[in-house]
């Protein structure tokens, strides 16, 4: 297929035409377990250099006016219609190979991480110096932990909560096992 798409930024393997862009969310769409915002798409896609943000600007736009997505006027989220699905079943083969790899494993881990925000808290408050973090493991609404920590600055409280809400059971399997001196598996959940 010819390059009819801007290029800046993209990976050498990242998508350089118009219609895999416009694939690539169906399958991005399809593949996530719950509706996402495009705000999400762009952010993905980009940080992981499979496509330009005009191009996928662009892409979501045509597949909302073709009626493949729609979007929630409400909260702005977008699903798959019926022929978005289509495209996404039909012509996901059409992409490189590495982009789908890339492509659903980040979209996995976003879902992973956007139901980590809703279900747990962090709460960063800026001192005379430095930031004081609070991080709190939640199961429904029980409150399984809740750590405060001193960090010496703004960057390194986001680093922290990034890191938390990355793996917040975890993060109390291991503080759990160190407090009880029993060991937790990797695959117990909260």
């Amino acid at each position: 297929m010819p390059n009819d798409a801007l290029t800046a930024g993209v990976r050498p393997d990242g998508i350089k035409n118009r219609k895999e862009m416009r694939i690539l969310i169906c399958f991005l769409l399809n593949h996530a377990s719950e509706p996402l915002a495009a705000e999400d798409l762009i952010d993905l896609i980009c940080e992981h250099q499979l496509g330009n943000y005009f191009e996928i600007c662009d892409a979501i736009s045509s597949l909302v006016d073709k009626k493949n997505i729609f979007e929630d006027p409400d909260t702005g989220l977008l699903v798959l219609t019926s022929d978005g699905h289509e495209v996404a079943t039909n012509l996901y083969d059409s992409l490189p190979v590495t982009v789908r790899e890339k492509a659903h494993d980040a979209v996995k881990r976003l879902v992973k991480r956007k139901h980590s925000e809703r279900e747990n808290k962090v709460e960063i408050k800026k001192l005379d110096t430095g930031c004081s973090v609070t991080c709190t493991v939640m199961s429904a609404d029980l409150e399984l932990m809740t750590i405060s920590l001193y960090v010496p600055d703004e960057q390194t409280a986001r680093i922290v909560k990034d890191r938390f809400l990355d793996a917040p059971a975890k993060i109390y399997r291991l503080a759990l096992s160190q407090l009880t001196g029993a060991m937790f598996s990797d695959d117990q959940e909260n």
